[in-house]
């Protein structure tokens, strides 16, 4: 009786030390995926042009008060919209742990607004970069389509020390009055895409458009709102632009954050902080914590 005992004690042993090796083994993969995911913060904010006739709000007034946003966030990545070229300075002036690129839509050079990219620099590589104008020809400083304005993209290919994989981040600001320039605007974006092959992409900017319209269900067709895909439900305010005024309650939502599907979102928001009752901006930064 004790052998018979013995025996089914040894077999249940066995039993317990393979169901134990198959945990461990379990635990083990699910511990590699899991520690392969490498986090990263991005942030998309349209900053206003510095325009005098805004006064109290006018960027004299409201440096510091995005430059304190842009530091206490600490995103990653950045893509800035609206900036003129002092305004680009003194934000790379603000952000010194970060290297950056943009060009003015005017000439390429120092004329008219940014779409500026700021990564950190003890992180990312870059790699290469450039700018598209958003056009039929595609030239310099042209507008397109029903544009009231050129409108660009500009994007940096970038080599993440911790992920040890390239992405490009492309930031961009479509017009606010053409339809189809909107439309065809983002058809150029995801062509870019396309014709470079580009597999792990950001894609950030002021869309001048809501999540139903034409535009943002064409960049849908390759890439993905990160509002969409948030783990937790998104946090903040449910519109991204409503003016200075924190009393302003209506707003729309028209800035994004698009990511391929390298990219796991973890939480997402768009930032509502402001001081005496004004944003720093007529735009709310959109914030999110990715994993890839």
């Amino acid at each position: 009786m004790k052998d018979i005992h013995r025996l089914v004690r040894d077999v249940n042993n066995s039993k317990f030390m393979t169901m134990q090796k198959s945990l461990t083994l379990l635990f083990i993969f699910s511990y590699s995926i899991i520690t392969a995911q490498v986090p990263m913060t991005v942030m998309s904010y349209n900053i206003r042009y510095d325009n005098p006739d805004d006064g109290i709000n006018a960027w004299a007034q409201r440096e510091a008060h995005v430059n304190d946003l842009l530091g206490y966030y600490e995103a990653d990545i950045i893509g800035i919209q609206e900036a003129l070229s002092h305004q680009y300075s003194d934000i790379m002036t603000s952000l010194s742990e970060y290297n950056s690129y943009g060009v003015g839509r005017e000439d390429g050079q120092e004329k008219g607004e940014f779409c500026p990219i700021f990564w950190k620099r003890n992180r990312f590589d870059v790699e290469g970069q450039g700018t598209v104008w958003l056009s039929p020809s595609g030239e310099v400083g042209k507008k397109g389509w029903d544009a009231a304005t050129p409108r660009i993209a500009s994007w940096v290919k970038l080599y993440d020390l911790d992920r040890e994989k390239v992405i490009v981040v492309i930031n961009t600001h479509l017009d606010h009055k053409g339809s189809s320039a909107r439309f065809e605007s983002a058809k150029k974006i995801i062509e870019l895409i396309k014709s470079n092959a580009w597999e792990d992409v950001i894609l950030l900017g002021d869309f001048n458009c809501t999540k139903t319209s034409k535009p943002i269900n064409e960049i849908s067709e390759k890439l993905r709102s990160t509002h969409n895909l948030s783990a937790f439900t998104p946090y903040g305010k449910s519109f991204t632009y409503a003016g200075f005024e924190v009393n302003n309650t209506l707003g729309e939502d028209i800035d994004y954050i698009f990511v391929s599907q390298a990219f796991q979102v973890v939480k997402t928001r768009n930032i509502g902080d402001s001081r005496d009752g004004f944003y720093p901006s007529d735009h709310l930064p959109v914030y999110t914590h990715l994993t890839w």
